[in-house]
């Protein structure tokens, strides 16, 4: 594999960082070779309304020394594969594993798209989303980050839930006094200790996805294929058991993911989700400007974005219902992450 294919794909604040799985943890920023899949690409540099610019690196949740490299974008020319995912979640043979392990590159990179990520293209989409979409075309990954196409001003909102502290009550009165439908990414732990407000969230129409069974420091990805397949078999059996739900979407604990982790759950069935704004509110002790952090969220409003958030802070119900009212005076469509 070339190392002139990539740079890096920069850790970013959080999409997924896992901010209630380890309030605990501080983000530190970590940098990856970018492993490429199939035959070599074109690399192109993006161009925004200001020029190129040098993005700035934005922490991820780990436990890594910090590191900072330039990210740069590549356009994936990898002939399609034949199999495709099921629909159903279902665990993979051994030897669809070795197959997976033998192909794809292990190596761990963190993702996030913080507000320090100054790339963006015509758009205003962040070049870093576009660039992990780009990466995996031509193969059998099934990963959203936008929720509609270029064209289109619609915009999602998620949320990730490890550990509560009191606000999720808040974001849903919110979310249903606007009639929006949101996406709650949870943990064993979380469903165990909130069940009720799990069931609230399927009540009242929201859809649950898998942020992993153990949440494990670093991310998911960090532990075997063999290991991460047993993670999230237990997680949409105990949904199931406890819920009488099924699982279909899935969300990498602290935004770390490899080739490898990514087409093995995308051939267990799932629709792998990212985000495409967001940022640091998953520490449930940070103080937050409100009009600030509401001013940087506006402004990184684009067609089919998808923000994430977490109801770790009280910062995320502050900020969320007139958020909702700004993207609607856009003319922006609030729809669920599809």
């Amino acid at each position: 594999m070339s190392a002139k294919r990539f740079a890096v794909l920069l850790a970013g604040v959080i999409l997924a960082v896992c901010s209630s799985c380890g309030a605990n943890r501080r983000p530190t920023e970590t940098a990856g070779q970018l492993p490429s899949i199939g035959v070599p690409e074109e690399i192109s540099v993006p161009q925004t309304t200001q020029g190129a610019v040098q993005p700035s690196t934005r922490s991820t949740e780990a436990s890594t020394q910090p590191a900072s490299t330039q990210e740069v974008p590549v356009t994936q020319t990898e002939p399609p594969e034949t199999s495709t995912p099921k629909t159903q979640i279902h665990a993979l043979s051994q030897q669809e594993i070795d197959a997976i392990r033998a192909r794809y590159d292990g190596t761990v990179i963190g993702f996030g798209t913080g507000f320090k990520q100054s790339w963006a293209d015509e758009y205003n989409r962040p070049t870093l989303v576009n660039n992990l979409l780009n990466r995996f075309a031509g193969t059998d990954a099934n990963i959203l980050a936008y929720c509609s196409d270029a064209e289109t001003k619609a915009v999602a909102f998620s949320f990730q839930c490890g550990t509560e502290y009191g606000h999720t009550d808040e974001v849903l009165d919110i979310l249903a006094k606007y009639g929006v439908k949101s996406t709650f990414y949870i943990i064993h732990s979380y469903g165990e200790k909130n069940h009720s407000l799990v069931e609230r969230m399927i009540r009242e129409g929201h859809v649950i996805g898998s942020h992993t069974y153990s949440c494990p420091n670093g991310g998911i990805a960090r532990l075997s294929l063999e290991e991460q397949m047993q993670d999230a078999m237990k997680m949409q059996q105990y949904m199931q058991e406890s819920f009488g739900y099924t699982l279909s979407k899935f969300n990498f604990n602290s935004g770390y993911w490899s080739e490898q982790a990514m087409i093995m759950m995308s051939r267990m069935g799932y629709q792998i989700d990212f985000c495409s704004c967001n940022y640091s509110d998953y520490d449930p002790a940070a103080s937050f400007d409100s009009a600030e952090i509401l001013g940087e969220l506006e402004k990184r409003l684009h067609p089919g974005c998808i923000y994430c958030f977490h109801t770790t802070n009280v910062i995320t119900p502050t900020i969320l219902e007139p958020l909702i009212r700004y993207c609607q005076d856009q003319g922006y469509s609030i729809i669920q992450v599809p």
